[in-house]
């Protein structure tokens, strides 16, 4: 014979039921006996009994400012990384912009090899080579450091009357048996064994002239290195040199082998040259 199940018990479903009821009125009574209990209680026996509302509230602050804080890196982060790229790109397309499309490439290229210049160097004005008795042929360029040099001395230009202008303002004309006063001069660029003394000076041409303006220059500043004296018409100058400018020679000068020479006698007419050699 089959047996027939057995029913639900009402009656033990009630008492259950009775059971939670009172589980739930004991918490919620002692739920609100410690909250009125507590102040009174820490109050009297100095405890801290913690306040259960008051540290679910600050839990959930807590969290809630953790929140806010995490929102406000990750914006600030994506702005300031927004920034940096956009300085970056205008600071390259800004360099880029001066740069003809080969310096460019060039400076993709090796950008990461270049080596910074050292602040210690210098760009010097170029310089002729040094005149005998140490003078510098070229002028040492203007004094804040510009590229522009001084035109160098020693240069002829042709007057329209045919006469040569030296840098320095000398004037070479006619005169004398070689029939200009160059030519005279530069007589003294070679040793004349025909003369009991001729000075001769070291040097081509171009260096010889260089001197003469050097020293002009010196006689026209007044130079502690200069004595003058008249002859009627003419001045002649004595300049002295710290370093060998030539050499005496002639007859005279071959016996005593050939003496240095560190001084030139220049003779003038106001600013037109009559002669001039080392003595």
């Amino acid at each position: 014979m089959n047996k027939t199940p057995a029913t639900d018990n009402p009656h033990a479903s009630l008492i259950e039921s009775k059971w939670k009821t009172t589980i739930v009125v004991a918490i919620t009574v002692a739920a609100l006996g410690y909250l009125f209990l507590r102040p009174i209680l820490n109050q009297q026996f100095g405890w801290k009994l913690p306040d259960v509302f008051e540290e679910g509230n600050q839990v959930a602050e807590n969290d809630k400012e953790d929140l806010d804080n995490q929102f406000d890196r990750k914006t600030s982060g994506g702005q300031d990384e927004a920034s940096s790229n956009s300085k970056s790109q205008k600071s390259t397309s800004e360099d880029s912009a001066g740069q003809s499309p080969e310096e460019n490439a060039s400076s993709k290229t090796y950008n990461s090899k270049s080596q910074p210049r050292s602040p210690n160097s210098k760009s010097n004005t170029p310089r002729g080579p040094p005149i005998p008795g140490g003078f510098n042929t070229r002028g040492s360029g203007s004094s804040n450091g510009s590229a522009t040099a001084e035109p160098k001395l020693g240069q002829l230009t042709t007057a329209p009357s045919g006469d040569f202008k030296s840098t320095a303002g000398l004037i070479y004309g006619r005169g004398s048996r070689e029939g200009t006063r160059l030519k005279h001069v530069m007589r003294h660029a070679e040793d004349d064994l025909s003369k009991p003394i001729h000075g001769v000076f070291d040097g081509k041409q171009d260096e010889i002239l260089a001197l003469i303006d050097q020293a002009y220059l010196m006689a026209k500043k007044g130079s502690n290195n200069v004595t003058s004296s008249k002859q009627r018409d003419r001045t002649v100058y004595t300049i002295y040199f710290s370093k060998r400018i030539g050499y005496v020679g002639g007859q005279k000068g071959k016996q005593k082998k050939n003496p240095i020479c560190k001084e030139l006698s220049l003779v003038l007419e106001g600013d037109r040259v009559i002669t001039a050699y080392p003595k």
